[in-house]
């Protein structure tokens, strides 16, 4: 079973990523958070092999846990966890914040569900020692 955690600030989008990864992949176990903080505690219990972010994890009303911190904590308790990260602005512009979290890969919100899906795959078969 693939454990995947999707986090964004719009649930909206949680749920059609969700929606669309189920569609695809229907061995996936999916869970949705809207904060960084929520992120955080379910990094810090569970395994995940793929986290799904925007790439503003962070809370605006804790400004000591920034982009950089959360990433930090992912690679701290779940070290083979892949992180996609999406973004709705030009991908160079947000790299920095996440280049060293090595992340799996960075995926406009504009892309297909095809792209989607394909990157999700991607990184659990890339996973180091995912079994399945």
């Amino acid at each position: 079973m693939y454990c995947i955690l999707i986090k964004d600030d719009y649930s909206i989008y949680t749920k059609g990523i969700a929606e669309i990864i189920k569609n695809s992949i229907p061995n996936a176990y999916i869970e949705e958070v809207v904060t960084g903080a929520d992120l955080l505690q379910k990094v810090i219990l569970q395994h995940w092999h793929i986290i799904i972010s925007d790439t503003d994890i962070s809370d605006t009303n804790d400004p000591g846990k920034d982009n950089s911190f959360l990433l930090a904590q992912i690679r701290k308790f779940n070290p083979q966890t892949a992180v996609i990260v999406t973004t709705n602005v030009d991908i160079t512009a947000r790299t920095s914040a996440v280049e060293s979290a090595d992340t799996t890969v960075y995926l406009t919100k504009s892309c297909s569900e095809e792209d989607l899906i394909r990157a999700v795959e991607n990184a659990v078969s890339t996973e180091a020692g995912y079994q399945q």
